[in-house]
């Protein structure tokens, strides 16, 4: 698939500044993480509202370029009828984005008067495409029912790159990192609320990237000589976003928690997923709709307010309670990589594109762990020292000497170059050793040990997640090979035929899979001689149960071998049926 993504772009850092990565460059992030063939040609919108069309000309006058999908940011600066026209003549589906709401209160327009025409500016403009991705539920109903086209609102998003591990900031006061307007004035404006709260001196303002930024922008041409020349453009464009980017992270994390007070935006805004993926509790207003309000579980996820007294509530608990407040963090990271990632949410919009279902932006599209999990396995394969070193322990080793001899014997061509999944990585440390038969892809439900063990070793695919992941992300009969030890167990009894269907899923018809986990029938003598297993989750399950739970899910089991004490560990090569 090919997506030529036309985002709106500021030709200043003061006009740029609110317009968040988030809403824009993720997506890119997005494409990229899903394997999607894309074309950046951003407008460039002056602070006189003209729009320098560069990079679209580029494209539309220098290659012969034909699009699966065309997608085109609304609202700021006009563009000729003739681009409209070429929009639907490069692309077979052209989709129209909105990044702001198209409903005010009437203070709103009293404040900001020239937002009375924004919803006929946007409506005229979205009639020129096929579909639209709005800001809130309610925007979706308006541009179905006026122009007859089908719409989805959609949740801002993150890059799983920019997803901080650290602990939450003890800083003395929270932060508010936003303009003042509206009736936000009457939250920065109250004194019991100031003594909590405060507008921070963001990092930037420190550095001359701004300028850097504004002069990159001021060398723009109205037309490029060449493909380098253009090529170039982007990637400067590109690399000072992502450099002010993480900058922005860094001012999130100036106070103990972010506010997101009452918008102009009926949604949540960008700042909400970033101060979560900057490991920074938020407390936010409760933005109109249902399913904005079912995006964050409160007092689990996010702390919500509907007044300034509730405000002051949320902040002084999460001052008072660190542990509190390492548990907010925890669980909306957690939410944050199983239903907000880049690589989800445009996945999500690519099928929304395709087959017009409601998403349900609610709902895990991988394994989210329980905060018992997430703590648990941060303590074991991060800080404990028999389970955090790069190399195997012993008992690693000898699941590893069985694992290596299924492969070598299932995959003897010294020239094949395997596609490997391993589901359950842990640290790492197995799918290290497999990259010797091949590319590697390691998951892991833990944020925290994908994000050790990133830092460990090179040259493989980490990503957080599960298997179901892979099956949302249309990897369905991808792999060669897939590999599981020591999850098993893990799974309750209720979710193992699920957990097994799901390894299945994702390897290719005649493909192996390579399973171990303990053997149920040497339960109780374990116990006898080393005590009971003290795992968040243990459900040890029979060999023979396991084979047939393969069976019955369109294997044919080929070897079982055993290891380590008591021959504790049963290993088993599965071949899927053709």
């Amino acid at each position: 698939m090919k997506v030529l993504l036309v985002p709106i772009e500021f030709s200043t850092w003061n006009q740029a500044r609110a317009w968040s990565y988030t809403g824009a460059y993720a997506f890119i992030d997005g494409l990229k993480a899903n394997d999607i063939n894309y074309t950046f040609a951003p407008l460039i919108v002056g602070q006189d509202g003209n729009v320098n069309t560069a990079c679209l000309d580029f494209v539309r006058n220098k290659t012969a370029e034909h699009y699966d999908q065309v997608w085109v940011w609304c609202v700021h600066g006009t563009l000729p009828d003739s681009y409209w026209e070429w929009f639907s003549k490069v692309a077979d589906l052209s989709v129209g984005v909105l990044m702001e709401s198209l409903t005010f209160e009437s203070y709103e327009l009293t404040e900001f008067p020239h937002l009375k025409n924004r919803r006929e500016i946007v409506l005229e403009q979205l009639k020129n495409f096929d579909k639209a991705l709005v800001c809130s539920e309610s925007d979706a109903v308006i541009v179905h029912e006026e122009l007859g086209i089908e719409a989805t609102w959609y949740p801002p998003m993150i890059p799983e790159e920019y997803v901080n591990f650290r602990e939450p900031p003890t800083s003395d006061s929270a932060v508010f990192v936003g303009s003042n307007y509206g009736k936000r004035r009457e939250y920065l404006n109250d004194s019991k609320l100031s003594e909590l709260l405060t507008r921070p001196h963001l990092p930037e303002r420190d550095t001359d990237l701004p300028f850097v930024f504004d002069n990159i922008l001021s060398e723009l041409p109205h037309a490029f000589k060449n493909h380098q020349e253009f090529e170039s453009f982007r990637l400067d464009l590109i690399a000072i976003r992502k450099t002010l980017f993480e900058l922005h992270l860094e001012g999130l994390r100036m106070g103990f928690a972010n506010v997101n007070l009452p918008s102009i935006l009926k949604g949540f805004a960008g700042r909400v997923v970033e101060s979560m993926c900057a490991s920074v509790p938020v407390v936010s207003w409760l933005p109109p709709g249902k399913e904005q309000g079912n995006l964050f579980e409160k007092n689990e996820d996010i702390l919500f307010f509907s007044s300034i007294n509730e405000c002051i509530e949320s902040l002084d608990l999460l001052k008072n309670n660190l542990e509190y407040r390492d548990r907010i963090t925890t669980n909306a990271r957690n939410k944050l990589l199983t239903r907000h990632t880049s690589r989800i949410r445009i996945r999500q919009l690519l099928i929304w594109i395709q087959n017009g279902k409601r998403i349900n932006y609610n709902r895990s599209q991988a394994y989210c762990p329980s905060l018992e999990e997430s703590l648990y396995y941060k303590e074991l394969f991060v800080k404990n020292q028999s389970w955090n070193r790069l190399e195997p322990n012993s008992d690693e080793l000898s699941r590893w000497q069985v694992i290596n001899k299924f492969l070598a014997e299932t995959h003897p061509i010294a020239n094949e170059r395997l596609n490997i999944a391993e589901i359950g990585c842990g640290r790492g440390w197995l799918s290290k050793l497999m990259c010797k038969y091949g590319e590697v892809t390691a998951l892991d439900p833990i944020g925290d040990v994908i994000h050790y063990a990133k830092s460990n070793y090179q040259g493989i695919n980490f990503i957080t997640g599960s298997a179901e992941l892979l099956e949302f992300l249309g990897l369905d009969n991808s792999y060669d090979v897939v590999v599981s030890s020591e999850v098993l167990e893990h799974i309750t009894d209720s979710q193992k035929p699920n957990f097994i269907k799901s390894l299945v899923n994702i390897c290719k018809p005649g493909g192996s899979i390579i399973v171990s986990t303990p053997r149920r029938d040497i339960l109780e003598d374990w116990i006898n001689e080393y005590g009971v297993p003290n795992q968040p989750t243990e459900e040890w399950i029979f060999e023979a149960d396991l084979t047939e739970l393969f069976i019955e899910a369109n294997c044919t089991s080929l070897k079982l071998e055993r290891a380590f004490l008591m021959d504790i560990y049963q290993i088993h090569l599965f071949k899927k049926k053709p």
